[in-house]
């Protein structure tokens, strides 16, 4: 019997049987690979931007000259301080390129934990993504202090970066072989510290490989990387289609954290293959219902899950997303590393128990039960699970007695015939074989859980807690609760034994965590005894403490709610959480919320409020009373005003965005971004749906409104305006008003919008002749799609008369109808507004992509030209009117704005 034969019956594995390594080249190996045999292939996605497979090697390969030229060289380890993202991606294959290792820095972890695990690494260079944010000071000063290389990889690689690393000359790149160290990772450690963990070459590849053959992985497919940075699985994500010549798909981070909008994502990027943990695949399912019409995710074949306990809940979960979707239950350890078992779960309905097994082992592998007395377990007999393959991590980083402990030479094999490469690792994993000979998860046999896909040691968060200074001694257990629909959830409770005569404040506690564990590993919940209660041997007795109430006791610092919007928060939250008389200054965490009742929280928000609430925004703010001002305005700032700060810092003169639709002033977010920290950048905007009294104001009345609340912020010029699309005629409105008034008006930029004359509908003889054109060059689908697009506009237009109507009876305008309504609304102001010949000087940045629909005309001035009397500028910005704003368009426009804005200001010295 083979190892890829799952055992069935009595027919258990044999230990004794030899098993064989094998080598089939290293990643980086088969990624060189592909990019010879498909170098236009879409390798990889972000957002709006694209790399093919060469420009991907072409990237990595100038980071690898720079990595040589700085002296790192083969072996070494380098750190990468980092977030999920195509720049992830390429410094990964720069380090494999010269032979080098790596460990990665999650920018979301305390800095000293990441200090740690840079000390123990003994790390030689460190990789600073741009797009993580800025590198803290702590390991700056640690760059500094060790005099390690240090690079500075900006988002994206600009042409100044290629150039420098083009004028050295790269030295030629040694040969990885198996058993090279290819990273380190770190877990959990029961010593209060993390520990790292080796990882080799030939684990990697040998996964890969099978993983690709195993389920007729191709290049067609198109993987996401959903994957956490401490998670093992994210290098499956990204070299599995590295691998193949196939596509990886970034998505955004408020992608994943807004509810609904990764499906969406999903769809629209046509998925077909996700890895992913329970806890993500809740998070995936918030806000979607099942459809027995079409599947919301059509082109999704597999769901590949791993990191926790995966339950029949989950894949009937799945099935709502594509009811042919095949899940795979992976299981493994970072120590195996990757998945060494698998199990195909059958479809929804003929699951035997609510829990999935994890199967049998993949090619070279073998799952063995091991009972307590050392011998292979019988069916339905209890015991340890092991791990024996050829495919094991190399040990723990600088800790030789751990390793001998935990990595074991195969303890069933005797004599002459045991081999130092046949090995065992002992996962701490309780488990059985079921009677179809699948191995099926029963608990632990130690102190290590699984939280929310983390593994956690709760050894490491008791050490940290009895370093407190209130606290003499800890105990954190697990204990399960109730999420909606019967599903149950695992938080860690510490129970805490205070030291004499004094007692602790759980917000200072808390506070103290952040600062030396992950979020994943902060308790929920803290209580505090005055003695251990224990067994009658005198051991401390878990269960008598997983007993004690962890009701929340009353603060002093109680606050009601102080209005309506507060008032439904407290009682959201109260149902979320299972308690009652929550204040509005009483921390979400605190309370004992995490990820994910976040994600039920925010969810339930939305669909009160009826609108977009990225769990984000609740952990940056964790009280009722934070998260009410800011969903309040964008910001939380300003309230009562027409400003909303988007970026407030820095010692540059403001920049003021003018609005969209309503509020819609995340269009202006993504180019505070590249202005730079030092540009405050604010929008003004005034919600026309929600305020009756908007609904009588013209253009002009917005302007004056709008020059009244600037000058709160700016009391004279010169002022530096954007507008887009009708903003941009506010815009020009105001500056038009300021001007009379004498005052100056630096920057009026104008974003792809007309004048009253910029677009012009030509004659019907014209419009016919148009679409005889068409439809010569297209044929019958021309007539299709213009058909669909004249339904649609119909379909529109009974929209917004029932959204008129709506409001001339003035009733609250349904929320599928508030969109159309607000862009009814500015669509009759903007026709009430007659542009005035304008003395100053205008910018129009048009859309390159902009194009007039048959029997339209654009005026290539937009109907500017006679308007902007003192001179009209122009330059195109490459996008539609949609995307001129947004990645990878937005740099190009925040570089000519500033160099305008630096023009201007030199011509005022």
């Amino acid at each position: 019997m083979t190892s890829s034969t799952p055992p069935l019956n009595n027919n258990l594995p044999d230990p004794t049987q030899p098993l064989q390594a094998t080598w089939v080249g290293s990643v980086i190996d088969r990624f060189s690979q592909q990019v010879i045999r498909v170098p236009d292939h879409v390798a990889l996605i972000e957002g709006n931007r694209k790399w093919s497979y060469q420009e991907l090697h072409q990237l990595s390969e100038q980071l690898a000259q720079q990595l040589q030229n700085q002296g790192l060289r083969y072996q070494d380890t380098i750190a990468i301080y980092a977030s999920r993202s195509a720049d992830l991606v390429i410094a990964l294959l720069g380090i494999l390129k010269i032979g080098a290792s790596f460990t990665i820095l999650d920018s979301a972890y305390p800095v000293s934990r990441l200090q740690y695990c840079c000390q123990l690494s003994d790390i030689k260079g460190l990789i600073h993504l741009s797009c993580a944010g800025d590198l803290p000071q702590e390991l700056k000063n640690f760059v500094q202090e060790t005099k390690i290389s240090y690079v500075s990889l900006p988002h994206p690689p600009n042409q100044d970066f290629q150039q420098e690393i083009d004028t050295h000359h790269c030295q030629p790149y040694p040969s990885i072989d198996a058993d090279d160290k290819a990273y380190i990772a770190f877990t959990s450690g029961s010593t209060g510290q993390p520990k790292g963990i080796i990882g080799s070459h030939r684990p990697l590849s040998h996964f890969i490989d099978w993983h690709c053959h195993q389920f007729g992985l191709r290049e067609q497919d198109r993987f996401s990387l959903l994957s956490g940075l401490s998670h093992d699985p994210l290098l499956r994500d990204i070299f599995t289609p590295l691998w193949l010549g196939a596509t990886l798909v970034i998505p955004e981070q408020q992608t994943i954290e807004t509810r609904g909008k990764l499906t969406q994502w999903m769809q629209q990027q046509a998925i077909t293959v996700v890895h992913l943990t329970p806890a993500m695949g809740m998070l995936l399912a918030e806000g979607i219902t099942s459809s027995s019409n079409s599947a919301l995710v059509p082109s999704l074949r597999y769901l590949f899950w791993g990191g926790d306990c995966l339950t029949d809940a989950d894949i009937k979960r799945s099935h709502n997303l594509n009811d042919d979707v095949t899940n795979v239950n992976f299981y493994g350890a970072t120590e195996t590393p990757q998945a060494m078992g698998y199990y195909i779960v059958p479809k929804a309905g003929d699951l035997s128990s609510q829990k999935i097994p994890i199967g049998q082992g993949i090619d070279g592998v073998q799952l063995l039960v091991v009972t307590s007395s050392g011998s292979l377990a019988g069916l339905e007999e209890a015991g340890e699970i092991c791990i024996r393959t050829p495919y094991l991590a190399l040990g723990y980083l600088k800790d030789d007695a751990l390793t001998q402990k935990k990595f074991v030479q195969n303890f069933f094999s005797h004599g002459s015939d045991v081999s130092q490469d046949d090995r065992i690792y002992k996962t701490g994993d309780l488990g059985r074989y079921r009677a179809d000979g699948n191995v099926e998860i029963l608990g632990r046999i130690d102190n290590q859980v699984k939280v929310r896909g983390f593994r956690v040691e709760l050894r490491e968060i008791e050490s940290v807690l009895a370093d407190y200074c209130d606290i003499q001694d800890a105990v954190v257990l697990v204990r399960d609760h109730e999420l909606k629909q019967g599903e149950l959830n695992q938080s860690l409770i510490a129970y805490c034994l205070p030291e004499h005569n004094s007692s602790f404040e759980t917000s200072q506690l808390r506070e103290f965590l952040n600062e030396k564990l992950p979020y994943y590993m902060i308790p929920q919940g803290f209580v505090a005894v005055s003695e251990w209660p224990l067994t009658p041997n005198g051991k401390i007795d878990k269960l008598a403490l997983a007993q004690l109430d962890i009701s929340r006791e009353m603060s002093n610092t109680y606050k009601a709610p102080q209005d309506e919007l507060e008032q439904q928060l407290v009682r959201i939250w109260e149902a979320c959480l299972n308690q009652k008389k929550i204040g509005v200054k009483d921390n979400f965490f605190d309370l004992g919320g995490h990820s994910l009742l976040a994600i039920s929280l925010c969810s339930e928000v939305e669909k009160c409020l009826n609108r977009s609430v990225p769990i984000s925004v609740l952990f940056q703010h964790p009280t009722i009373e934070a998260f009410a001002n800011t969903l309040r305005d964008e910001t939380g700032e300003l309230a009562g005003s027409s400003i909303i700060s988007i970026q407030p810092n820095g010692s540059k003169p403001p920049i003021f965005g003018i609005h969209v639709l309503g509020k819609g002033l995340n269009y202006y977010r993504p180019l505070a971004k590249y202005l730079g920290n030092n540009q405050p950048l604010y929008g003004v905007t005034w919600d026309l749906l929600r305020d009756p009294e908007g609904m009588s104001k013209g253009i002009k009345e917005l302007a004056a409104i709008y020059i009244e609340d600037i000058k709160t912020i700016q009391p004279h010029g010169p002022y530096y305006f954007l507008g887009v699309s009708i903003g941009g005629r506010v815009a020009f409105e105001m500056a038009y008003q300021l001007e009379k008034k004498g005052e100056a008006v630096a920057l009026i930029g104008l974003l792809d919008t007309t004048a009253r004359t910029g677009v012009k509908h030509l004659p019907p003889s014209s419009r016919v002749s148009g679409h005889w054109q068409k439809f010569q060059a297209e044929g019958l689908g021309y007539v299709i799609r213009k058909l669909k697009s004249r339904f649609g506009r119909i379909k529109y237009r009974f929209k917004a008369i029932r959204a008129q109507l709506y409001q001339r009876l003035g009733q609250p305008v349904p929320n599928d109808l508030k969109m159309i309504a607000s862009l009814e609304t500015n669509i009759k102001i903007k026709k009430q507004h007659f542009p005035q010949p304008y003395q100053g000087r205008v910018t129009l940045f048009r859309a390159k992509d902009r194009k007039a629909e048959v029997g339209t005309e654009i005026d290539p001035y937009y109907g500017w030209r006679e308007i902007a009397v003192g001179g009209l500028d122009i330059y195109d910005i490459p996008g539609d009117h949609l995307l001129m704003l947004q990645d990878p368009n937005v740099p190009v426009l925040a570089e000519k704005i500033t160099e305008l804005i630096e023009k201007s200001q030199k011509s005022q010295d």
